[in-house]
């Protein structure tokens, strides 16, 4: 997920652009889909669909969403501007013909479907602050093929200037990359949905196979698992889970937050900056030790599947503290990273 630079929306003939003439371009976003193809666009607006409207994403944007529809009501923002004798026209009103009725028999949820094409999809939202489009495109770009998502907006007046420079910093730094995270899990999950639900264990619970791999003495263990048809190594799947999966905010939680001495990434017999501890059929130990605390992952690829496991040993009160606070991260975070895993190796072209 990355923010463009607006001039990028223009660079790409789209019929958007002389539908919402008059509008301004207020943000445009691109959304990497591991796996996909030239063909995948319907597919992925699929998921989009299924994963519900964006209050439906983290829990702080949903309480944002909450508030955000409270006020609306309170102060009236969210009248119908569509319904009859309204100041607001519609932009199905600026279709041209071959457009008309593609979106026919769509759910209308926040957004209005305005048109469907092979490679572009828009919806429209009016109310007593701004007219506001919402814009996706698909676009090959260097990884592979993206999903570019563009909000292009017309206040209504003084106003909605005011509203949408108040909101903005929400937006761009809440909102739109929770949103966009929401959709990618979508689409993985859905390129994914041939492989089971991620089981995820803790303590005693953990199986012993799993226990063994670790070391005898930890003061707290869990372990994620998913089946999976894609077949890799251990370390690839290593590779695949710490590099890819975890990526910038699992290198800035483990090396900033945690404190591990971890090396430069590309540095041989590591994999993220982890060192690889011992390896044996089928599995791979990385370790790595601050003053606070000792953690161990285990990488288990078995048959099926797919596990990863973390055993942490407290050198300090304060890593019993800190780990007890990171806890309910590092659970959803392996939990999303185990999920993502096969769709990523797929896209990675490493499967055997």
């Amino acid at each position: 997920m990355a923010r463009l630079r607006n001039s990028v929306h223009y660079n790409h003939p789209r019929r958007i652009h002389q539908i919402a003439d008059g509008f301004v371009l207020e943000d445009l976003w691109s959304i990497h889909t591991p796996g996909a193809g030239p063909e995948d666009f319907p597919a992925l607006l699929e998921a989009i669909r299924e994963a519900g409207a964006p209050g439906n994403s983290s829990p702080v944007v949903r309480a944002l969403f909450a508030l955000r529809w409270r006020l609306g009501a309170i102060f009236g923002w969210d009248r119908d501007e569509y319904a009859p004798g309204a100041a607001s026209r519609s932009l199905t009103e600026k279709l041209p013909e071959d457009l008309c009725g593609t979106v026919e028999g769509e759910p209308v949820e926040v957004f209005r479907p305005l048109y469907r094409l092979p490679n572009e999809y828009a919806s429209e939202i009016a109310n007593a602050t701004t007219h506001a489009v919402m814009h996706l495109g698909w676009v090959q770009g260097a990884r592979g093929w993206e999903l570019r998502f563009a909000v292009l907006v017309r206040p209504r007046n003084w106003f909605g200037r005011a509203y949408l420079a108040a909101i903005l910093p929400f937006r761009r730094l809440l909102v739109y990359p929770s949103l966009t995270r929401q959709w990618k899990r979508a689409w993985l999950s859905r390129l994914t949905a041939e492989h089971g639900r991620v089981e995820g264990t803790r303590g005693e619970a953990v199986t012993s196979e799993i226990r063994a791999l670790g070391a005898p003495e930890v003061d707290a263990v869990d372990c994620v698992s998913i089946r999976t048809e894609v077949r890799a190594s251990a370390e690839e799947w290593a590779q695949i889970l710490l590099r890819d999966a975890a990526g910038t905010p699992g290198q800035w939680i483990w090396r900033k937050v945690l404190r591990l001495p971890l090396a430069e990434l590309g540095t041989s017999e590591t994999i993220a900056g982890w060192p690889i501890e011992s390896r044996g059929d089928g599995w791979v130990r990385l370790s790595s030790a601050s003053r606070s605390l000792t953690g161990q992952l285990v990488i288990c690829a078995v048959g099926d599947r797919l596990s990863l496991a973390t055993f942490v040993r407290y050198r300090r009160p304060a890593g019993r503290m800190l780990w007890r606070i990171l806890l309910p991260v590092h659970l959803n975070a392996t939990s999303v990273m185990v999920r993502e895993a096969p769709a990523l190796m797929k896209a990675s072209g490493i499967t055997r």
